[in-house]
C-alpha cells in the first residue's frame, strides 16, 4: 500500500513530514519489539504527519488527483475537504480523524470565477487500548486514508481530532473491554455526504502473530516540489505488540516478579483516572468478581479455594488481562490470604497448575507443600477388631453386639447407635451391585448418614451374618490393610432364598486412647483365593453361627 497517493499540493503550500508523537509511542520506538506470542496484547498506533508546526495554515488549492479522481473536479463550492485516517477497531468501532482540513470558496469578480483554498493542517496520532492476542486472534485492525468530501460544517475538525486523539490516548494503557464497558471506547466518524473513496485502499492488520506480519507497515505518502519546497503527507499505521501489563515495555513476559512478592502485582496500576473503579490489579480483581474475591480471601477447603480462584481469573480475562497476567493477579490474591492454608495447598489448586508454565516464567517460584504426615496411629489388632465389633470375648459375636445391631436391627436409631461407635464419622461404602445398600458407592460425614443407605422399609439388610475372620498382621496385606470378614445373607425376596455376599470391614489406624473404628464397607460377590483360604483356615468349617443358630453359606462351599 506505501505509495497510494492521498492529493499533490501547488501554490503556496510547503508541507514537510513530520509525525506529532505521543510519549507511549516515543517509547514504543525505543523500546525492543515484544516477541509475537498468543498470550499478551496488541495496540494500534496510526499517525497522519504533515508540517513542521504544530498547526499549519496556508492559503492554496491541491492540485493532481486522490486514488485517480482529479482533485480539481472535488473543490466544490462551501465544500470542505477532509484528510486523515479511518480506523476500524475489533468489535465494531470505527475512529475517523482529519487533521487536515481544505476549505473551499469560490468567488467572481467582473465575471471571472476563482477558486481559494484554505489548508488546516496538525500533526495527529492515534493509540488504540490493549487488546488480548488470545481473545482476538481472528480478529484484525483496518486503517486506510481518509480523503472525505462534505458540505461545509462548523466543526472545527482540527480541534476535535486533537480532542478525539488526547481522549484515545487516555484510554491506551487500558484493556479494550474495560475501557468499553466505561463508556470510554466511542465510535467517531466525521458522517456526512459527498465523495469518500478512503475504504478502497485500506489495509487490514492481523493481531494474531500466526497469521505472520506485513513486509513492510502500510503508509500513504505524496511528494511534490513547488518552489524548491518538500511537500509531504504521510499517514501511516502499525501494530504495537505488549508482552504483559506489568511492563509495556517488556519484550516478554519473563521475570515480572522478583523473590515471590506478590506486592507489586496487586498494587500494579490499572486505570488511575477518577472514573475508573479498579484503579489498582487488587481493586480491579474485587470489581469483576467481587463474592469470588472475598472467598478467594477467606475459605479454607482447596475445593472452595478453587472455585473461587477459577471465577476471579475468568472475571480477570473477561476484562481483557492475558491468561499469564490473570493468572499472576490470583496467584498474588492466594499471598493476600488471609485464612491460613497448609504450605503450598494454595499453589496447587487446579486454577493455578493450569497457568505453571506462564507463573514459572514470569518469575514465580510456585510452593510444592509438604507431604501431608501419616495419619497417627498403629494398624490395628485383630483382638481391637473383634473389641469394636462386639465389645465382649474374642470369637463371640452373636445377636447382642454392634455389628449385629447395625446389620440385623429393625429400627434406624438402633441402627445408627451402633453407627456411632463402629465408623469413624467420614466413612464410606462399595456396594457395586447394590447387594445390600441402596447405592452403590457413597461418601459419609458422620454415621448419622448411613441411614440414608439403607433402603426405605427394609427391617434389617441381613437375616444372617456370620463366619467373622479377623486379618491383622502379615494376613492383613491379602486385603490391603487390616480387615474383619463376614459371610451374609440378606432377607429372603418374594419367598425365595436371600442372597450372599462377602462383608468386607476395613479398619482405621488406632489413636492413641481411643477404640479401632471402621473407615470402609466393601460388599462383594468374592474375595481372593487368599483370603478365602484363610477364612477357611481360621474357622476349621462350612457352616457360621454357633450352637443352633448355625448356618452353611454357599460361598463356602
Amino acid at each position: 500500500m506505501a505509495g497510494k497517493r492521498i492529493f499533490a499540493a501547488a501554490g503556496a503550500c510547503a508541507l514537510i513530514c513530520c509525525a506529532a508523537d505521543s510519549a507511549l509511542a516515543r517509547q514504543a520506538n525505543q523500546s525492543p519489539p515484544a516477541e509475537a506470542s498468543m498470550d499478551g496484547y496488541v495496540q494500534l498506533i496510526a499517525s497522519v504527519a504533515y508540517g513542521g508546526a504544530a498547526t499549519e495554515e496556508i492559503s492554496a488549492c491541491p492540485t493532481g488527483k486522490a486514488f485517480g479522481t482529479p482533485i480539481e473536479q472535488l473543490l466544490n463550492a462551501d465544500q470542505k475537504l477532509l484528510v486523515g485516517t479511518r480506523i476500524d477497531l475489533p468489535g465494531g468501532k470505527t475512529i475517523e480523524l482529519a487533521p487536515i482540513t481544505i476549505t473551499v470558496e469560490r468567488t467572481k469578480v467582473l465575471l471571472i470565477s476563482k477558486t481559494k483554498c484554505n489548508v488546516k493542517a496538525s500533526g495527529s496520532q492515534y493509540v488504540s487500548p490493549l487488546y488480548t492476542t488470545q481473545s482476538s486472534a481472528s480478529t484484525f485492525f483496518r486503517v486506510s486514508p481518509l480523503f472525505h468530501q462534505r458540505t461545509k460544517p462548523t466543526e472545527d475538525f482540527l480541534n476535535s481530532t486533537a480532542e478525539a486523539s488526547a481522549a484515545a490516548l487516555k484510554i491506551s494503557q487500558v484493556t479494550a473491554p474495560f475501557a468499553d464497558g466505561l463508556g470510554l471506547l466511542i465510535s467517531r466518524t466525521l458522517g456526512g455526504g459527498g465523495y469518500n473513496i478512503s475504504q478502497e485502499v485500506g489495509v487490514e492488520l492481523s493481531i494474531n502473530p500466526a497469521l505472520g506480519v506485513l513486509e513492510k507497515e502500510p503508509d500513504w505518502k505524496v511528494s511534490k516540489n513547488v518552489f524548491g519546497g518538500s511537500h509531504d503527507i504521510l499517514v501511516k499505521a502499525r501494530i504495537h505488540r505488549v508482552a504483559t501489563y506489568f511492563n509495556p515495555l517488556a519484550s516478554s513476559a519473563s521475570n515480572i516478579v522478583t523473590g515471590n512478592n506478590y506486592l507489586p502485582i496487586l498494587s500494579h496500576p490499572f486505570y488511575n483516572e477518577p472514573v475508573s473503579p479498579a484503579r489498582t490489579m487488587d481493586e480491579l480483581a474485587k470489581h469483576v468478581a467481587a463474592t469470588s474475591y472475598d472467598d478467594l480471601l477467606v475459605k479454607t477447603a482447596p475445593v472452595d479455594v478453587n472455585k473461587a480462584c477459577t471465577e476471579v481469573y475468568a472475571g480477570l480475562q473477561k476484562a481483557g488481562l492475558s491468561q499469564g497476567d490473570a493468572a499472576l493477579v490470583v496467584w498474588a490474591l492466594g499471598r493476600k490470604r488471609s485464612a491460613p492454608l497448609a504450605s503450598g495447598v494454595y499453589d496447587q489448586v487446579s486454577c493455578i497448575q493450569a497457568n505453571k508454565n506462564s507463573l514459572t516464567t514470569a518469575g514465580v517460584v510456585l510452593e510444592t507443600g509438604a507431604p501431608p504426615p501419616p495419619p497417627p496411629g498403629r494398624a490395628p489388632t485383630a483382638r481391637e477388631m473383634n473389641a469394636t465389633l462386639t465389645n465382649i470375648p474374642l470369637g463371640s459375636v452373636d445377636e447382642t453386639t454392634d455389628i449385629n445391631a447395625f446389620f440385623k436391627s429393625s429400627t434406624i436409631t438402633t441402627r445408627n447407635r451402633a453407627a456411632s461407635r463402629l465408623f469413624v464419622a467420614k466413612a464410606s461404602l462399595d456396594d457395586p451391585n447394590t447387594t445390600v445398600f441402596n447405592v452403590a458407592a457413597m461418601s459419609f460425614e458422620n454415621q448419622a448418614e448411613w441411614a440414608g443407605a439403607v433402603p426405605t422399609g427394609q427391617d434389617a439388610l441381613f437375616a444372617n451374618l456370620g463366619c467373622y475372620s479377623h486379618f491383622d498382621g502379615e494376613n492383613a496385606s491379602v486385603l490391603g490393610g487390616p480387615a474383619t470378614v463376614a459371610i451374609g445373607r440378606t432377607p429372603a425376596i418374594a419367598g425365595g432364598a436371600g442372597r450372599e455376599a462377602w462383608v468386607i470391614l476395613k479398619f482405621e489406624k488406632v489413636v492413641p486412647g481411643e477404640n479401632a473404628r471402621i473407615g470402609k464397607v466393601e460388599i462383594r460377590p468374592s474375595i481372593p483365593d487368599a483370603a478365602r483360604g484363610i477364612v477357611l483356615g481360621l474357622h476349621g468349617s462350612r457352616r457360621c453361627g454357633s450352637g443352633t443358630n448355625t448356618w452353611e453359606p454357599e460361598l463356602l462351599r
